[in-house]
């Protein structure tokens, strides 16, 4: 079903802002400042990718270059794999050379501007503000956990982007289109299981549509509904019965809800004062991240401008905050009146952070990249407030707002992103990297369990062959191991097979024989242990140990 209004349905007044001219450039700049704002980010992200990378990124990127298979399917984010796949190899036909990880973070810098013009659209049409339109899309795009996932590997933002256009096609349309809403929100629920909680969003966002009768919106969320749930299950449906040859559909609920069945860290807290206080921290670290000791100290003077840069805005807002609570009349400086027009935008967005916050607060709370979902809603209701401010106090606070939004984007680069773009201040990945100088490409890594940790280190070595090993060492592994010698080889196993086969006697035993503990490289660095040990065909003692005598005796720290 479709429909038509004469303006879109969701908008704004026009708002009073700070005039600057009227025509000529001065005009043009304004109306071309959002794409220039966006330009300027994809520069900033594309220069400044981050190194210390998501678990998941590494993971996409291993199945990507791993080929072309039913391991690229997932089901907390089905068809993701797929599409990095696709972006792969598009970019390898035209020429790209690198690894897939590269490519997955420069098309999520890309499809992060995209997420901000998708957003601008929206504000502009609904607030009918271009500057704060502008100045709210830079704030979304330099907010902190944003930035950062914008230069990784993820799935998170081209779900939001979907969501966003999901969003547009909903509310800043003049023609209502459910069945193009519910193909993109089902293409969103197949890049990342999360997407679901938006279907509240969309049945909200029908419903405000006051130009159609009650029967109408009832029958256009009907159409949408039927459409985004079948075509979504047919898909996972479809997926579940490739990867494992099932048609049962108690297997196939059991599949989808793979994660809540899984360990303590991927299902629901009901530890309430726990999870309010890590919900908050979340929330915060949404907007604002970093660390003091993460300062990269080779850039001194940049540093000290940046820093003073930012001392020079934080004064700027206090004064700024001070003067404005000075004037406020007690009678009505703290009541927040929503214009009527504005109220249905205003509900939808409430109910979209009201459905995450509460699912969020009870599954995974100390997750700040889930909250991702919820900066768009944020930006939305950010604009609503000041709009309606703006109709009983005069101009929109333009310039404090630009300055809060350049405080924070100086502040995260500083503390948080231009540190986490160098190695050095992610050590699991200095470790990985260190080990391409110790394996040669006849190496051989024996490992029991795939984690997060021995991925990077895979990744990261990409001339190495990896084996999975399960229960006690037998004659087959030892003849194993002596052919990878004899080839010119060398065999080392990861700390997850070392402890699995020290758990027995047995294996304790052969463990002893093959290995000395001065042929070995360890890592331990806070939450970080990682630990490879060099494994040879019999008597360990005087056998060729590939590292140095400055090797044996340092410690990776």
């Amino acid at each position: 079903m479709s429909a038509s209004s004469p303006v879109p349905t969701v908008y704004a007044p026009q708002v009073r802002a700070p005039s600057v001219a009227n025509a000529g450039v001065f005009a043009v700049a304004r109306r071309l400042s959002h794409l220039v704002v966006a330009f300027a980010a994809a520069l900033v992200y594309v220069a400044f990718p981050t190194r210390n990378y998501y678990w998941d990124g590494i993971s996409f990127a291993s199945s990507v270059e791993a080929g072309f298979s039913r391991a690229l399917i997932h089901p907390h984010h089905l068809l993701f794999n797929l599409f990095g796949y696709v972006l792969y190899h598009g970019a390898q036909w035209l020429g790209w050379h690198g690894r897939a990880l590269e490519v997955l973070q420069i098309a999520n810098c890309l499809m992060s501007v995209g997420c901000a013009l998708l957003l601008f659209r929206f504000l502009k049409r609904t607030l009918q503000s271009r500057r704060l339109a502008t100045v709210l899309i830079s704030g979304f795009m330099f907010s902190a956990t944003w930035w950062k996932y914008s230069t990784d590997a993820d799935a998170y933002i081209p779900t939001i982007l979907l969501l966003l256009v999901c969003l547009n096609l909903l509310l800043a349309v003049d023609r209502l289109r459910p069945g193009l809403i519910a193909l993109t929100h089902a293409a969103s629920m197949c890049l990342h299981q999360l997407a679901v909680f938006f279907f509240p969003v969309v049945i909200a966002g029908i419903l405000v549509r006051s130009e159609f009768s009650w029967r109408q919106r009832l029958l256009l969320i009907f159409r949408y509904s039927s459409l985004a749930t079948l075509t979504t299950l047919a898909i996972n449906y479809y997926c579940f019965h490739l990867v494992t040859g099932s048609f049962a559909i108690g297997a196939f609920l059991k599949w989808l809800t793979a994660y809540v069945q899984g360990p303590d860290s991927y299902s629901f807290s009901f530890d309430l004062i726990n999870n309010l206080r890590y919900s908050m921290r979340s929330q915060v670290r949404l907007l604002f991240e970093g660390r003091l000791n993460w300062i990269v100290e080779s850039t001194p003077v940049l540093n000290a401008l940046l820093i003073g840069a930012l001392i020079g805005l934080l004064l700027f807002l206090a004064v700024t905050v001070f003067r404005s609570l000075m004037r406020m009349k007690l009678r009505n400086g703290l009541q927040l009146r929503i214009d009527p027009p504005l109220r249905p935008l205003a509900a939808v967005a409430l109910i979209w952070v009201g459905v995450y916050t509460l699912f969020l607060f009870f599954w995974y709370p100390y997750f700040s990249p889930y909250r991702l979902f919820l900066l768009p809603p944020l930006a939305i209701l950010c604009g609503v407030l000041l709009v309606s401010r703006s109709r009983t106090k005069g101009a929109l606070p333009i310039a404090s707002l630009s300055a809060f939004v350049m405080a924070m984007a100086l502040s995260n680069f500083v503390f948080f992103i231009f540190p986490l773009a160098h190695a050095e201040k992610y050590p699991p990945l200095t470790f990985a990297m260190d080990l391409n100088s110790v394996w040669t490409p006849q190496t051989v890594v024996y490992f029991a369990k795939s984690n997060a940790d021995n991925q990077l280190v895979r990744y990261f070595n990409p001339r190495t062959t990896w084996r999975k090993i399960d229960g006690e060492p037998g004659q087959q592994l030892g003849n194993e191991i002596a052919g990878i010698y004899e080839s010119g080889g060398n065999v080392w196993m990861e700390a997850s097979a070392w402890d699995e086969m020290a758990s027995s006697p047995l294996g304790r035993e052969w463990l002893s024989q093959r290995s000395r503990a001065a042929c070995s490289k360890d890592f331990s660095n806070g939450p970080y242990t990682m630990r490879y040990v060099q494994i040879f065909t019999g008597n360990s003692t005087g056998a060729n140990c590939v590292l140095t005598a400055d090797e044996q005796q340092d410690s990776f720290k």
